[in-house]
């Protein structure tokens, strides 16, 4: 069997996690499973340092540290009902509720990296999309790829989502969430 360097191993083991636009082909990858010691690591790419730094959080669950030290590690999302935006989300993407408080639920990343959280919002107003003058505007949206864009959309549909009216590109579905929080359902 060849023994396989750093760069080797992650290509072959590895999952995306971050990428630079829609149409770009630029991806980093995160290690999964993958051994290796912290000389390879200092030897090999940069980008690869940075990403074996985004690895693992300081409770060793995987998520996104910078080389400048600071980490993401949860996207909130604020809702007047924290369980059921979670619930939503959990079914959409297939992960599990990690934490259920009163007003804060957040959702595991079985793969690792970057989870997400719940917030409650009392005076909660929904965003509109696409953003008019005068009217409460989203601060995020977030970016899911899928396999099969109209069978994620059926999906999504399924879950609780509504295709939003506008559409700005064609190979891109936008969504609401029960909250009315944009997101888009892209093939990679």
């Amino acid at each position: 069997m060849p023994v396989l360097n750093l760069n080797q191993r992650l290509m072959r083991h590895s999952l995306p996690i971050a990428r630079s636009g829609r149409k770009e082909t630029t991806v980093l990858w995160a290690a999964r499973d993958v051994e290796f010691s912290l000389r390879e690591v200092q030897e090999t790419k940069p980008t690869y340092r940075v990403i074996m730094n985004a690895l693992f959080n300081h409770e060793g669950e995987r998520s996104l540290t910078t080389s400048h030290g600071t980490t993401l590690t949860t996207v909130t999302l604020n809702s007047p009902d924290p369980p059921a935006l979670a619930r939503f989300y959990a079914q959409l993407l297939g992960w599990e509720i990690g934490t259920e408080e009163p007003g804060w639920v957040t959702l595991k990343n079985p793969g690792g990296g970057i989870g997400m959280a719940f917030h409650i919002e009392d005076i909660y107003v929904r965003p509109s999309w696409p953003a008019k003058p005068g009217e409460q505007q989203m601060m995020m949206h977030l970016e899911i790829e899928v396999v099969d864009l109209e069978a994620g959309c059926a999906h999504a549909k399924a879950c609780g989502a509504t295709l939003a009216g506008y559409q700005p590109q064609d190979d891109v579905r936008v969504h609401l969430d029960p909250d009315g929080h944009p997101f888009c359902l892209y093939i990679g």
